[in-house]
């Protein structure tokens, strides 16, 4: 969940207003932090869609082509 707030703040642009960079490299480090957080939810919005709607659908072809034979 804070990986997901740290990305918001980010896109609406409050993370690098707040934050006082001495360097471009923390700047760097903040930005593939928030690049992690993004692939990772990318990963798990994936992984729910194909253990849950994708089965079901999947499901359904299979029932209606045994039907049809």
């Amino acid at each position: 969940m804070s990986q997901i707030s740290v990305a918001l703040k980010y896109l609406e642009g409050e993370v690098i207003s707040n934050i006082g960079f001495e360097d471009k490299e923390s700047e760097m480090m903040v930005g593939i932090k928030i690049l992690e957080a993004q692939e990772y939810e990318r990963k798990r919005i994936a992984r729910d869609i194909h253990d849950g709607p994708a089965q079901y659908v999947a499901s359904a072809v299979m029932r209606i082509d045994f039907t049809k034979r």
